[in-house]
């Protein structure tokens, strides 16, 4: 749809694939070539940017329950996948979900009041857990704080949380990302 098609960012942070294995249940395979669908596209379209590709999020109350073992199974499955998509220098995998639970495997309740969405704490844990490699991917100093943090949220009034401003981008790709 154009959206990148007039910027030319250093890095993109990509975290995708939540909604296949929780509402879908997509098997994970089908998940992670859809995100590397995704990673192709952006490298055709964006050859110089640098991608941080985030592992999907946890979700569900808890770790019992058939159904919270089956889709925890998917994420991990599809984690493990598109680990593997960092084989070159302009893509970075990052699994940070430790933050999001507790010692028992459980979801913060007080990072996700819902166990799914993130609240305002949950935002500023995942600023700062990705801000060192944001800084490293950009070849600067530590900021502290990741940029969005910094910068104006919106509200997300379902769930009263302040969201970082996004864009969505429709993408299509036939290929896998090449690397030189």
């Amino acid at each position: 749809n154009g959206a990148v098609d007039e910027i030319r960012p250093k890095v993109i942070v990509i975290l995708i694939g939540t909604n296949n294995s929780g509402q879908r249940q997509d098997p994970a395979v089908e998940t992670a070539a859809g995100i590397d669908a995704i990673l192709a596209d952006i490298g055709k379209r964006l050859p110089t940017t640098k991608i941080l590709l985030l592992a999907l999020f946890p979700r569900a109350p808890a770790v019992d329950g058939e159904l919270r073992q089956y889709i925890h199974q998917l994420n991990l499955d599809t984690n493990a996948i598109i680990s593997n998509f960092a084989h070159c220098d302009r893509i970075t995998f990052l699994d940070i979900n430790k933050i999001f639970l507790d010692e028992t495997g459980q979801i913060k309740s007080d990072v996700m009041l819902d166990l799914l969405h993130l609240n305002e704490k949950g935002y500023r844990l995942w600023a700062e857990a990705v801000e060192p490699t944001l800084a490293r991917l950009l070849d600067e100093e530590s900021w502290g704080l990741a940029p969005f943090v910094r910068d104006p949220f919106y509200v997300d009034r379902d769930y009263n949380a302040p969201i970082p401003r996004t864009y969505w981008i429709e993408v299509s790709a036939e290929c896998n990302l090449k690397c030189p």
